[in-house]
């Protein structure tokens, strides 16, 4: 009887361990991705300031005042370039988390 009680009252501590070990990695989870989600919008309008830079270049509406494209205007698109591809970077890594979850 004294053995039942014991091995269930292990048991019971083994499985609140299991537990408490979960929720910490839920709460973790949970950080990782408010902090992807802050990431995606900074990122966002790092990229969209990019692009009416681009487009104002290309119009004469920047301080060159030169229509066309030109090399402010390769240098401004290859910036606009990048952290686009680094802005989809980071929607496939929060897509694959969404999925693992």
């Amino acid at each position: 009887m004294i053995k039942s009680h014991l091995f269930k009252s292990k048991n019971g501590i083994n499985n609140q361990t299991l537990i408490d070990k979960e929720f910490i990695e839920i709460e973790n989870l949970k950080l990782s991705n408010e902090k992807l989600a802050i990431q995606l919008k900074s990122k966002e309008i790092e990229r969209n300031k990019l692009f009416e830079m681009v487009v104002k270049e290309a119009e004469g509406n920047s301080i060159t005042g030169k229509i066309g494209k030109g090399p402010v205007y390769k240098e401004k698109k290859q910036a606009y370039d990048k952290t686009d591809a680094e802005l989809t970077e980071l929607k496939s890594i929060s897509t694959s988390n969404d999925i693992r979850q």
